[in-house]
Order: structure tokens, then C-alpha cells, then sequence
């Protein structure tokens, strides 16, 4: 099965990334390689593993399965309330808008700015858009592979909308993430991935309300594993530098 392997350069690093792999092996030309979400514990000298929690929906099941598997309140009557305002679902169109909306979303959320370039996404996933009388109300960008999609940005106008607009943009939110799972899985994919779950000991209730959002869905909590190798002497230098400030804080 080929690999999902994506670069970004960073003046003046160039970095590699490597997803859903069940092995580790070098790769030259880079000042660092990761290997992102392993669904197994591995070793290899000079990779050095973190671990992360997300949760994923086995695309296994029929869909009447995954159906019945999510919230009734908090999905199926709002997916179903979304099919019948006439909300679209558009794959792999308006990138864009969807970049507009993703700047607008991170900024009220107050989150770093994150623009993945539109010829990134073109490569290496799927774009899904929500619409209703030629406006898109939300996005989300996956990753995937042959076996597995994971959500990676995802973002909508609902944040900045009036409030009697709140509720309409949040379910055609849900439609569209529920358009993507079964997308996923008519196209012959195993897992769906929500790209992240919070399980830090420290009471977050902002994170804790998304996992809430995801939790409705249905799924299960699972461990993945991240891989890195810095390779360069400048990347090792900067990366070790900021491990004495971690540990001085």
C-alpha cells in the first residue's frame, strides 16, 4: 500500500511527514522526518515516540450502523433538519472560500493561523464544503490514504454569524461531517479518524466540549503514536535548545 507522505519547508527546514506507516526507515534530504498517527509501538535508533489520543469510527459497519450509532439529538435530527433546508455537500470545490472561512474561524477561536496551501490539499486529501444558496456556510480538510481518512482543519462561519444563524450553520456542519464519513466509506476506507481527542489530566473545558461533539458521532478512543528523527545539526540544535526552556519553565 503506498504511503501518505507529505513535505513542508519552513526557512530553513525542510521537514517530511509520513502517515499511518507500520514501520520506520530513514529518508535523506531532510533536517527532520515524523512519523504521524502508527497505530503501533516501534523502535528504531534515533527516533524518539510521543503518543496522542483520537477517536475513529470503524467504516467497517454498514451504514444504518453508523447511523444509529451517533446521537439522536445531537446529530441524526440535525443532520436530517439540514437535508431538509437544502444544504449541499460539495467534495473538492471552493478552496478558497474554504481558506477564507478557515482564517476567520482560527482568529475567533484564537488560534494560530494555519493556511495549508490549496495545491497541499489538491494532493494530499479531500476538501468537503457545506452550501445553501451558493454560500458556503463551513469546511473541512482530510487526509487520506487508502486505508484511512482523518480530519485535519476544519472550520465554519457559525462563530461569526448572527445568532438566529447559529443553529442553521451548526447542523449543516453535521451534515457535512456526516457526508465525509460516508464518503469515506463507499470509497473503500477502513477507519475515520477525528485527528485528535483530549485525555490531559487538566480540567479544559473548551476541549472537553469537543469531545463531547465528536463523542455524538459515535467511535472509540484509541492511542496512535508519532515518530521523529532530526537529522540536521541546526534542527537538532534548535529542537534542543527548546527542550532546556520547556524544562527551565
Amino acid at each position: 500500500m503506498p504511503l501518505l507522505e507529505t513535505e513542508l519547508s519552513i526557512f530553513p527546514f525542510k521537514y517530511k511527514e509520513i502517515w499511518f506507516s507500520d514501520r520506520l526507515y530513514d529518508v535523506s534530504g531532510y533536517d527532520c522526518v515524523t512519523f504521524r498517527n502508527c497505530d503501533r509501538v516501534m523502535e528504531r535508533p534515533g527516533f524518539y515516540r510521543t503518543e496522542s489520543s483520537t477517536m475513529v469510527v470503524d467504516l467497517s459497519k454498514g451504514e444504518q450502523e453508523l447511523w444509529k450509532d451517533m446521537s439522536e439529538s445531537n446529530c441524526r435530527k440535525p443532520i436530517n433538519r439540514a437535508k431538509r433546508m437544502n444544504i449541499g455537500i460539495k467534495v473538492n470545490q471552493n478552496y478558497d472560500e474554504f481558506l477564507e472561512i478557515n482564517r476567520a474561524f482560527r482568529k475567533e477561536k484564537g488560534l494560530p493561523r494555519w493556511d495549508p496551501s490549496v495545491e497541499y490539499m489538491k494532493e494530499y486529501g479531500t476538501l468537503f464544503v457545506s452550501e445553501h444558496d451558493g454560500q458556503i456556510l463551513s469546511g473541512l480538510f482530510c487526509l487520506q490514504d487508502d486505508n484511512i481518512m482523518m480530519q485535519l482543519i476544519t472550520g465554519s462561519k457559525r462563530l461569526e454569524a448572527p445568532e438566529e444563524n447559529k443553529n442553521f450553520i451548526a447542523n449543516a456542519n453535521k451534515f457535512m461531517i456526516w457526508e465525509s464519513i460516508l464518503y469515506a466509506k463507499q470509497n473503500g476506507l477502513k477507519i475515520y479518524d477525528w485527528g485528535g481527542y483530549y485525555t490531559g489530566k487538566e480540567h479544559d473545558i473548551p476541549k472537553e466540549r469537543i469531545n463531547i461533539f465528536k463523542k455524538s458521532f459515535g467511535g472509540d478512543v484509541v492511542v496512535r503514536y508519532n515518530y521523529r528523527h532530526n537529522y540536521s545539526m541546526p534542527m537538532k540544535l534548535v529542537k534542543g535548545v527548546g527542550s532546556m526552556i520547556r524544562i527551565k519553565a
